[in-house]
């Protein structure tokens, strides 16, 4: 949910760029966003979508970085509910700085890809080469075509079935 509004999606079509978190924000872009992100009134933890829904926010998107995190093993990470209980004598500051850390985490490597994939398209570019093709274009060319065979096949059938063919 909206870091600034947590009833809320999180857009990037938001007008407020401290609302959402992007796979391209750095690190310390993350820990301003989240350092910001609202919470509600009162000083303790509690997982309370209803009644809390800034620090729920929080909770809900920790216990999901810890699932995205676990990988295939099998664990799901901990609830939000436990990680209020964990958090339930901590400041938002303690709270804020570890969702952070964990979101720091997992994103860094998707965005260290990101990174590298446009910087070497960017340089392909750059080149000017018709010989090299762009990992993007790459990509695109590819997806065209198997869309295309799958499109073909899915036409014979069609034709097939109408008695066209």
């Amino acid at each position: 949910m909206s870091l600034k509004n947590p009833k809320q999606k999180m857009s990037k079509s938001d007008a407020d760029i401290r609302s959402r978190i992007l796979v391209t924000d750095t690190p310390m872009e993350i820990h301003h966003k989240i350092r910001l992100a609202l919470t509600d009134a009162g000083s303790t933890i509690t997982y309370d979508p209803e009644k809390r829904p800034g620090v729920s926010n929080l909770l809900e998107m920790f216990s999901r970085a810890e699932a995205l995190m676990s990988g295939p093993s099998g664990t799901t990470g901990r609830s939000p509910t436990e990680i209020a209980l964990e958090y339930e004598n901590s400041s938002f500051k303690a709270l804020k700085q570890d969702l952070s850390s964990k979101l720091i985490e997992m994103l860094g490597s998707i965005r260290e890809r990101y990174v590298e994939i446009m910087e070497e398209d960017a340089k392909v570019a750059a080149s000017g080469s018709s010989e090299k093709e762009s990992y993007l274009g790459m990509v695109a060319r590819k997806g065209a075509e198997e869309a295309s065979a799958n499109a073909a096949i899915t036409m014979r059938q069609v034709r097939t079935a109408i008695g066209l063919s």
